[in-house]
């Protein structure tokens, strides 16, 4: 099979590349001049030079391929909101529309769980509204995703989404990788609110699984899946597996979520005037200290999916690459 990778220099585009070329696959991965390819080097990968932002670029990148992958993306919460929507969705509809005359099989959408926004105490499957946070990276992914759809029921071009939920292992350096640090580092001596709150994850091997399997089953054109671990666990839980892997004692103390807003809001002030990023803000600390669980039946009926990484085997090994790499000791 003949595919094409955007976003296959990043964290889960370049283990879902991994895997296409380990399966004896054509794999051609979309770079922009600026792109890492560290994790190319010793593949047997075409480069296709251009940007999801260009659409000139994207004809010769689209051509002849059977399927695409749709990992492209800015992942970065405080980055200007017009970059955002720029890059998540003007991008998106440039490689769709490429799609159009390409006569591709399928085109694999890798969307996200934050475009549901938090769930309560009850599993949500893919028929929950749309509501994401107030984040512009999560109402940028949420309106991709919709645009994707758009182009199944208007254009016919066959679509599928996989929603993952919050993604870890090897070589990821967002979202789990900064909570990881810094308990590694000492830092971590309280847990946000409560920390009765429940969360959703899933190692990457196991998004590769489902971006995948999306390609392979004829009958998920139109489709959207829910990808995760399969398993419920609250902020309390995940703290204590951490510290374990770690060898260090896990946090006894909690921070009231009033309290920790008000600092991320000062963190957010200081980012605005001295044009930096911040350490947190509050939009994170929302997702952090409310309920995020999915119900992945229908990826596991439809789609054959199942979790193979339980969350105490895929953090180590995630733990494991930073050692490695030299970013814990």
């Amino acid at each position: 099979m003949r595919v094409l990778v955007t976003g296959g220099t990043g964290f889960i585009g370049s283990h879902l590349v991994d895997s296409l070329v380990s399966k004896g696959h054509e794999v051609r991965v979309l770079l922009r001049k600026t792109s890492n390819t560290k994790y190319l080097e010793n593949l047997d990968v075409e480069r296709v030079y251009g940007d999801v932002r260009d659409r000139s670029s994207l004809k010769s990148a689209v051509d002849n391929v059977d399927v695409v992958y749709h990992l492209g993306a800015i992942f970065n919460y405080w980055a200007p909101r017009d970059l955002i929507f720029d890059i998540n969705v003007n991008g998106t509809k440039n490689v769709l529309d490429a799609c159009l005359n390409a006569n591709i099989e399928r085109f694999v959408h890798c969307s996200t769980i934050g475009v549901m926004g938090q769930t309560g105490t009850t599993p949500a499957d893919e028929k929950k509204p749309y509501n994401p946070d107030g984040s512009a990276y999560a109402q940028s992914k949420c309106e991709a995703e919709k645009l994707v759809l758009k182009y199944y029921t208007e254009q016919k071009l066959p679509v599928t989404v996989i929603r993952p939920a919050v993604v870890y292992g090897p070589r990821c350096f967002y979202g789990m990788y900064d909570g990881i640090i810094a308990a590694a580092k000492g830092k971590v001596n309280a847990i946000l609110g409560s920390g009765d709150n429940y969360v959703s994850l899933v190692h990457v091997s196991d998004v590769v699984q489902g971006l995948e399997l999306a390609a392979k089953k004829e009958k998920t054109a139109g489709e959207i899946y829910i990808v995760t671990d399969g398993k419920f666990l609250n902020l309390n839980e995940l703290f204590i597996i951490m510290a374990k892997i770690l060898d260090i004692n896990p946090p006894d103390k909690h921070i009231p979520v009033w309290m920790a807003k008000s600092m991320a809001f000062l963190s957010e002030m200081k980012a605005r005037l001295t044009g930096g990023s911040p350490d947190f803000t509050r939009n994170s600390i929302d997702f952090m200290t409310t309920n995020h669980i999915y119900d992945i039946s229908k990826a596991k009926q439809e789609l054959g999916y199942e979790p193979k990484i339980d969350l105490e085997e895929g953090l180590k090994q995630t733990i494991d690459f930073y050692r490695e790499n030299g970013y814990i000791g």
